[in-house]
């Protein structure tokens, strides 16, 4: 993976955030992987770049690119593995941020847990200055993207056959 040289990064956060999801794993899962879908429940989200392999595979390799804060900011992102249904781990980075991250789909009752874990280190000055901000609001982010799925989701419970069945279009 290619990142910035003398990359002297100091842990920003960790964190986990957790929903609930009444459908079973698979179902969530499906519709998770489907880069059509980003829209409507990645917040800020404008469009994904493929680098290398297929997007939301292990191993792919592509550019995420957002709307945070009124301006555009672009991630390389490394999907590091994908297994069944159950888990999806890799990492984003930048010049200023490096974040790894791991989501789970666990089975849980009638339903499923989705778990999202983060880790962020950033060597930006401005980023270290302004840590308990970038903190909160990233924790906000992934609080309100997890909601807006779990809703996306059971919307579409009824019909998520036919949803898990298309392709990952770009």
């Amino acid at each position: 993976m290619q990142q910035p040289e003398n990359h002297v990064a100091l842990q920003l956060m960790q964190n986990t955030t957790e929903v609930w999801i009444q459908a079973r794993p698979e179902e969530a899962f499906a519709l998770f992987v489907r880069v059509d879908l980003f829209p409507r429940w990645n917040s800020g989200f404008i469009e994904l770049r493929p680098l290398e392999g297929e997007p939301t595979t292990s191993g792919s390799l592509f550019e995420m690119v957002y709307r945070e804060m009124g301006r555009k900011v672009v991630m390389k992102e490394k999907i590091n593995e994908r297994r069944d249904s159950s888990l999806y781990t890799g990492e984003s980075w930048n010049s200023d941020l490096h974040i790894r991250f791991r989501y789970e789909f666990l089975t849980q009752g009638q339903g499923c847990l989705m778990k999202l874990s983060t880790h962020i280190q950033t060597k930006s000055l401005s980023a270290r200055a302004l840590g308990g901000a970038i903190l909160q609001t990233m924790r906000r982010i992934q609080r309100n993207n997890l909601h807006r799925f779990k809703a996306l989701v059971e919307k579409n419970r009824g019909s998520a056959q036919s949803l898990s069945g298309k392709s990952a279009s770009l």
